[in-house]
């Protein structure tokens, strides 16, 4: 499933076929898009409505005109891929409950868009710091962030102040959000002779341990916009490639090293001494994983069982 986001002006224009509104369709269907996220801070209710009439009929949407005026926020989502419970509504966010249909998992997304002002934008750290704690579901925080969390991304312009960087970083730790693996542009927009990182998107570790994939691709700037586009894919199992032989020091201090060493090192080929030295060395990787698997495999498990009997140790001393 794959979601994009995209902070752009002009799709509020009277023609439905300004070129912002081509850019956008156009982008649905090239990544074959399930839910897109934009901010327009230029749009009516009634301009939303005639374009979503137009370019996108069978869809659904939610937006924060209610919230604010004329708005800033809209989400859209084909009904026929996901179904989506939006839970809250207000002036810098909208946070929702996705059903991915194909899949049948699901997942929460906040999509923020911050106001300018440091002051007004501790509402939505504040809010989303609530939030975090509670959530047991994979939960992504995606968009215009207005702010940084490193000084390297920035460049050009003043000097990063560190109460600029203070509060995202801040509310990341809390929720326990970092940013999802990526790939595309390392700065999200630019004026020409400014470039910054203002766009992200933040994943829990709920992504991880499930085993699912939130990998988020920044895309090249379009004409009709100053920002990237962002198009995440989301749910897919992660894909785990074969891991790479690895020597652990700590076999040289097992008592079977010696003998694994030994058996293995001990067979007689008649070739050059670099063929020889690769053959023996190949295989003595099987023998060597086997040692691991046998005296280190399950450690969790067997550090579980320790503290297990531990604590009745303790419950038995008091």
């Amino acid at each position: 499933m794959k979601i994009l986001t995209w902070n752009v002006r002009g799709l509020g224009g009277i023609s439905n076929n300004a070129p912002p509104q081509f850019d956008l369709v156009e982008l649905v269907k090239k990544f074959e898009v399930s839910l897109f996220f934009v901010l327009e801070s230029n749009f009516s209710s009634t301009r939303l409505k005639n374009f979503l009439s137009f370019r996108f009929p069978s869809w659904e949407s939610c937006s924060n005109f209610d919230a604010i005026e004329n708005g800033r926020i809209f989400v859209v989502w084909d009904v026929c891929r996901v179904a989506c419970d939006v839970l809250e509504i207000g002036r810098q966010y909208i946070h929702v409950k996705v059903l991915c249909k194909e899949t049948q998992q699901s997942f929460l997304a906040t999509f923020v868009y911050p106001l300018c002002h440091v002051n007004t934008r501790k509402e939505i750290w504040e809010h989303i710091s609530s939030l975090g704690p509670s959530i047991n579901l994979p939960w992504m925080v995606l968009w215009d962030f207005n702010c940084y969390l490193k000084p390297c991304e920035k460049k050009g312009g003043k000097k990063l102040l560190a109460y600029e960087l203070k509060d995202l970083g801040e509310c990341m730790r809390i929720c326990g959000l970092v940013d999802a693996p990526s790939t595309g542009l390392k700065f999200s927009w630019t004026n020409g002779s400014l470039w910054t990182k203002l766009d992200r998107v933040l994943m829990n570790d709920v992504w991880h341990r499930k085993g699912l994939m939130c990998l988020a691709n920044f895309l090249p700037m379009l004409l009709s916009s100053d920002h990237c586009q962002v198009v995440t894919s989301v749910l897919h199992k992660r894909e785990e490639g074969s891991r790479p032989f690895k020597f652990f020091n700590m076999w040289l201090k097992h008592s079977d090293f010696k003998e694994t060493l030994t058996t293995s090192w001990g067979m007689v080929v008649n070739r050059s001494d670099q063929y020889i030295l690769c053959l023996k060395l190949k295989a003595l990787k099987r023998p060597l994983k086997k040692l691991n698997k046998r005296v280190l495999g399950g450690i969790l498990g067997k550090v579980s069982k320790v503290r297990t009997e531990f604590q009745e140790v303790v419950d038995l001393a008091i």
